[in-house]
């Protein structure tokens, strides 16, 4: 068969099967209805926790967002996009892709409107703050591509791993204080977060006497007072850069030496990309890292 009609077949099918595929309904994580004409496709994934399910499930986003920390292999191969904190995503570069639905973190909400109306294609937020929200919204994510199938087994067999390192946590609770090292500043995990959650999983207590920040959901303000005030076991800082910098830039605030944490030597780093805003690429492993810290190992 000359190549030509094969194509032209191919296209023809590919349309069939666009017309017959069912709409796709569902709320993201602030309430809003999303509506799509068929099961999406060509996502962007810009909140990242999304990246790699939907690529395991065979449904690869057509890019992401350029995030600095550590990535699996095959998240590193999708196209990458501008992300910026306080600018939100590269509009020009969304428009190019041609796609049908754009995931983002609930860092990026106000820019939806934004988004949604220079690029013509719906937008949803979704940020998992939970382990068990993780696992509901990789089965949304297989709802949303009709890959159901597949997005169950990916959140069935990460419930099993999870609940394998569970069944050997001790039962007394670790009081812990954790911070983000960002460029010229940090800021301390609230306990609503999803890392204040993974903490709870094995055993311990996010602790944070400060208030939540009106730019930085999830994060307060660090200060030496809010610290000694929540009186942490373990102290945990999660850096966006070197670590030993930011240990070295911790250690000449005043009073930080005080800690009971710092005293005893229970400050422990840990890689950004397991924690800081949603889970990474080995939710599990993560979990079990954070176990073994918060055990001194």
């Amino acid at each position: 068969m000359p190549r030509s009609i094969l194509a032209a077949l191919l296209a023809l099918l590919a349309l069939v099967s666009s017309a017959l595929a069912e709409p796709v309904e569902f709320r993201d994580d602030l309430g809003r209805t999303i509506k799509l004409d068929a099961p999406a496709t060509r996502i962007a994934a810009l909140s990242h926790y999304a990246v790699d399910p939907l690529i395991e499930m065979g449904c690869p986003p057509v890019a992401r967002g350029d995030v600095k920390f550590e990535l699996s292999e095959a998240a590193q191969k999708v196209h990458a996009i501008s992300v910026r904190h306080m600018a939100g995503p590269n509009l020009e570069q969304l428009a190019a892709l041609d796609t049908d639905l754009i995931i983002v973190s609930i860092v990026h909400a106000g820019f939806v409107d934004t988004i949604e109306k220079a690029v013509g294609t719906p937008v949803a937020i979704l940020d998992p703050t939970s382990f068990d929200d993780l696992l509901k919204e990789i089965r949304l994510l297989g709802t949303i591509t009709d890959h159901a199938d597949e997005a169950e087994t990916i959140a069935n067999r990460l419930d099993e791993q999870v609940a394998k390192l569970l069944s050997a946590s001790s039962g007394s609770t670790t009081r812990v204080y954790a911070l983000f090292g960002a460029p010229g500043a940090f800021f301390a995990f609230m306990p609503d977060t999803y890392f204040g959650d993974v903490v709870s999983l094995v055993g311990g207590e996010l602790v944070n006497a400060g208030e939540e920040s009106k730019l930085f959901r999830g994060f307060s303000p660090f200060s030496v007072e809010s610290a000694l005030a929540s009186d942490p076991d373990v102290i945990v800082l999660i850096s966006h850069m070197a670590a030993d910098q930011q240990l070295e830039m911790l250690a000449n605030f005043p009073g930080w030496n005080a800690l009971r944490a710092v005293r005893e030597g229970r400050v422990v780093v840990l890689k950004e990309h397991h924690y800081v805003s949603a889970p990474g690429y080995h939710p599990a492993e993560a979990i079990r890292l954070l176990q073994d810290a918060l055990k001194g190992e």
